[in-house]
């Protein structure tokens, strides 16, 4: 993997559309943001006057049934809002990036919303991926380390502990391991587990440890360039605006080098003919391992 040319072809896809790119991860994080403190305040709208009233009898809580059920399901429904909303949001952004490298053409603020056209595809995706497997591995030593403390049994916890270290490994590993599962759903027009799965393989084509250190490198960078903007009055402001988008274009640029297509990139800033060179093509995809 060129970890120079990752800066580089990410920084020309950001110049590229960065209007577009902006707008639409803003819009990806304000939108299920004003939805969810919506259904917080009606959520505690309904808990609180019985907190209030309990309060005034001198009783330790005033939470009724109906209170706990409503902050429960408020609780509830912020997530799957956060997931329904914000997921195809960002979607969209990646479509619109991926059209970009792919077709040649200038990101439209119309392909922001194109994610929700494949809603179950890039929410199944994200689920699994980053929600269900990393909470299922991690609440395996929880239940142990749970149950040696309830029984006073130390082996337990002892085997909990070792389990807890064993899962911070597990989801490390396939987190890197699905770095590009919601792009290759979205480009490949794949579901979840060919996503997950060809995710996994394009890792192992360029190396899970070379892989990583292109993560790493990248927020080493956007921590540096945190660092040197908060020095600067409301530069913080400019470089955070800067650094989602820049993120996602780097990304892209990793998956494409992983395909081995990373010529596309350099097609597409140069704004010249997307035929590829007779040596770039890569009729395979990638195979597992």
């Amino acid at each position: 993997m060129d970890l120079g040319k990752l800066f580089k072809d990410a920084w020309g896809l950001l110049l590229k559309d960065i209007g577009q790119l902006i707008v639409g991860l803003l819009l990806a994080g304000l939108i299920p943001g004003a939805v969810v403190a919506v259904v917080i305040l009606v959520a505690l709208a309904i808990a609180l006057p019985g907190l209030a009233s309990g309060a005034e009898a001198g009783a330790v809580t005033g939470l009724s049934v109906a209170g706990v059920v409503a902050l429960v399901v408020g609780y509830l429904a912020a997530v799957a809002v956060m997931v329904l909303v914000a997921i195809p949001l960002y979607a969209g952004v990646v479509t619109g990036a991926l059209r970009r490298v792919r077709e040649g053409r200038v990101m439209g603020y119309w392909d922001l919303f194109t994610g929700f056209q494949v809603l179950g595809r890039v929410v199944g995706v994200y689920v699994v991926a980053f929600l269900f497997v990393p909470l299922a591995v991690a609440a395996t030593p929880v239940v142990v380390i749970g149950l040696g403390v309830a029984f006073l049994w130390v082996p337990a916890i002892v085997a909990g502990i070792v389990l807890a270290v064993l899962a911070g490994l597990v989801i490390a590993y396939l987190s890197v391991c699905w770095t590009y599962a919601l792009i290759v759903a979205i480009d490949r027009g794949v579901g979840v587990s060919v996503a997950l799965r060809e995710s996994r393989a394009l890792v192992h084509r360029v190396g899970w440890w070379w892989t990583f250190l292109a993560l790493f490198l990248l927020q080493l960078a956007l921590m540096a360039a945190a660092l040197a903007a908060g020095m600067i009055p409301f530069a913080g402001m400019a470089v955070g605006l800067v650094t989602g988008p820049y993120s996602l274009t780097y990304l892209l640029a990793m998956y494409y080098q992983s395909r081995r297509e990373d010529w596309l990139i350099d097609a597409a800033l140069a704004a010249g003919s997307l035929r590829p060179p007779p040596a770039a093509v890569d009729t395979g995809s990638a195979t597992t391992g």
